[in-house]
């Protein structure tokens, strides 16, 4: 099964655990760090706010879509999939996981 369709079952996203996130902007790359790993990750803009977003509840990929949608100039033809895409390879960084609404 794909995370794309994990997602669609459970309905949202969440951050795993206690983990303690860490950050520093540059431009439109974002360095963060995970205290709880001690992984240190090169993400975009839009990867930080989707997890910034996920920090404070479980989130619907639909509310992400939006909330991506409202802070970017994004493409609402290619929405839908760049919004999983992201989901994707912040699942397999495992700084989210999908959960039940």
């Amino acid at each position: 099964m794909s995370l794309s369709t994990a997602s669609e079952q459970s309905g949202a996203w969440r951050r795993p655990g206690p983990a303690v996130l860490h950050y520093r902007e540059w431009q439109d790359d974002v360095v963060l760090f995970n205290e709880v790993s001690g992984a240190t990750h090169l993400l975009t803009l839009e990867a930080l706010v989707v997890l910034q977003h996920i920090g404070a509840a479980p989130t619907p990929e639909s509310a992400l879509a939006a909330v991506l949608r409202e802070r970017f100039e994004v493409d609402d033809a290619t929405l839908t999939h760049d919004v999983a895409e992201l989901l994707e390879q912040l699942s397999c960084l495992n700084l989210i996981e999908p959960c039940p609404l």
